[in-house]
């Protein structure tokens, strides 16, 4: 979890595309005052800080507890304000905050371990209801303790806002009431709430945002109601069971299609559900646009099929589409077209989106291809890459995540590959192929990879079609690549090393398959006929 957090922040501030999962709030609670950057200070159970003659709070290091109060005053000045994370993974039953604090921290109780939160009668900022935190005219739901007993939870009338993190992994509730009036639910509201088996959202509701309902695992179902209008992205991310979400006729942004998430106009495909058990999906004719993680985390889902309508798509749609094989493009598309699966802009000379899914350990750009779009390959499980002379741009966060990776032929001498265009942990065995003095060379080296001279790239021992290494081209490299083919096919691991899959690939497309294993044949035929000393394999095609 913290892995992708991290990550995602990144992506937020190279990209438009992502941002962190959602374990809290952006927002505080309280008055604003000014929180302290001073010199943290210990006393009793509290580290604090001081400024302008106020106290901080920064961290509780007192031992589980049954009943802890926060102190009015520490260190002679008032307790004023309670930090972001000042009580996580802290185990107290109960919590009483004091008169004096006016500010608390948006995470300052994620990972609290709490049966009740109490706030004493004259705190003129929070109150407290049957031990749950509210804004002091309970309009505002700020949190409800974690490791309360309840099994469900009806919030009280007159509230209107459910804060960022208010039921953070409230594990023990299965259905939660939520009354007429709320406008909003924040972000990771009800974050790994994993036994709420149902949810019904009001129709005063207006918006969702980010990581609403991250995890909630029991949840089978949905319905956006009439007045959602506004829904941040990964609202039901990692939602495994998840298999509709349903929109209100009446809702004046959103429809759906058999439970799949559209614009009113279906113009726009917004969200697959993560829990569908469907291999494949076909995007209905007359969608123009795929959102910001529109297919996050459909695990099952193999292939997908882009219609002639499609024009645009986030980078981020596919994202932890772990399964995902391929993405086919209809004939009539003008934007879009691939190459057995792999996704490429309609004159081919953009790389748009490798799937995740596919198994194959190496992989050859096609020669034409200029420019590896963000996040084009994104978790993909490749060891080996190796580009055309023609490749000159690599986008940020291109090759995000390829912790198989080992190896990088990059034979254009001034390619530019931007900030985090390869964004994995940082392993010597990553090694960039390309010339002395090139851009890849410099690239390596400021970002901590290995390099070495293209001259030195491990090559195949064999020749071009000599799939199976025995120094000669005939039927059984022929034999060898249709069965490889048919693995690959079927989305399983096509059983050749990265040198046989450069020997397999005759006729330099990228992929493995029957057309290749026919050019071996052509070859292994003219070797057989001719009277002469045969010419290599690849001057055969130059002249065939």
């Amino acid at each position: 979890m913290k892995r992708f957090k991290k990550a995602l922040a990144i992506f937020t501030a190279g990209l438009t595309i992502l941002t962190a999962v959602p374990l809290g709030a952006v927002m505080a609670i309280g008055s604003p005052i000014s929180v302290s950057s001073s010199s943290e200070v210990t006393e009793g159970n509290f580290k604090y800080t001081v400024e302008d003659g106020e106290t901080t709070i920064t961290q509780y290091i007192g031992d589980s507890k049954k009943d802890v109060t926060v102190p009015d005053t520490l260190g002679g000045y008032p307790v004023t304000a309670i930090d972001d994370y000042a009580f996580r993974f802290c185990f107290i039953e109960n919590l009483t905050i004091p008169s004096s604090v006016a500010y608390i921290g948006a995470e300052a109780f994620t990972c609290l371990y709490a049966h009740n939160i109490f706030v004493t009668a004259d705190n003129g900022y929070f109150s407290s209801v049957d031990g749950v935190l509210f804004s002091k005219d309970k309009t505002e739901l700020i949190k409800y303790p974690m490791c309360n007993k309840r099994t469900s939870y009806e919030i009280p009338s007159g509230v209107t806002v459910i804060c960022a993190d208010a039921f953070s992994y409230c594990s023990e509730l299965t259905s939660v009431t939520v009354p007429d009036g709320v406008l909003s639910i924040g972000e990771a509201a009800f974050v790994y709430c994993t036994n709420i088996t149902e949810f019904i959202i009001p129709n005063s509701v207006t918006t969702l945002e980010w990581g609403a309902f991250f995890g909630c695992e029991g949840l089978t179902e949905i319905t956006l109601s009439d007045g959602i209008a506004d829904m941040g992205h990964s609202v039901f991310f990692s939602c495994v069971n998840l298999a509709n979400i349903f929109v209100s006729e009446r809702n004046e942004a959103f429809s759906d299609i058999d439970g799949v998430v559209f614009s009113k106009d279906k113009t726009e495909f917004l969200l697959y559900p993560p829990g569908r058990t469907d291999e494949s999906y076909t995007i209905p004719d007359g969608v123009e646009y795929i959102g910001e993680w529109a297919f996050h985390n459909c695990e099952k889902l193999m292939n997908i099929t882009f219609p002639d309508s499609l024009a645009y798509f986030k980078g981020t749609a596919f994202y932890y589409c772990n399964s995902l094989v391929n993405i086919f493009v209809s004939d009539g598309n003008t934007v879009f077209s691939d190459i057995n699966g792999v996704l490429f802009s309609k004159d081919k000379t953009e790389l748009l989106s490798y799937p995740q899914g596919r198994t194959d350990e190496s992989y050859t750009i096609p020669d034409g291809v200029k420019s590896i779009i963000p996040n084009a390959f994104q978790n993909c499980k490749l060891f080996d890459v190796i580009f055309p002379e023609s490749v000159d741009h690599v986008g940020y966060f291109a090759f995000c995540w390829c912790d198989n990776l080992k190896s990088v032929t990059v034979p254009n001498d001034k390619i530019v590959i931007e900030i985090y265009g390869f964004y994995h942990y940082l392993d010597a065995s990553l090694t960039f192929y390309g010339h002395a003095g090139s851009n890849a060379e410099k690239y390596a080296l400021e970002n901590g990879y290995g390099f070495a001279l293209i001259g030195d790239t491990p090559q195949p021992a064999s020749s071009l079609g000599d799939v199976n290494e025995d120094s000669a081209v005939d039927a059984a490299d022929a034999s060898v690549v249709l069965t490889a083919y048919a693995l690959i096919s079927t989305g399983q691991n096509s059983g050749l090393t990265a040198k046989q899959l450069a020997c397999a690939d005759v006729n330099g497309d990228g992929s493995v398959d029957a057309t290749d294993a026919s050019l071996i044949l052509s070859y292994y035929s003219y070797v057989q006929t001719t009277k002469g000393t045969p010419v290599s394999l690849e001057n055969f095609m130059l002249t065939n």
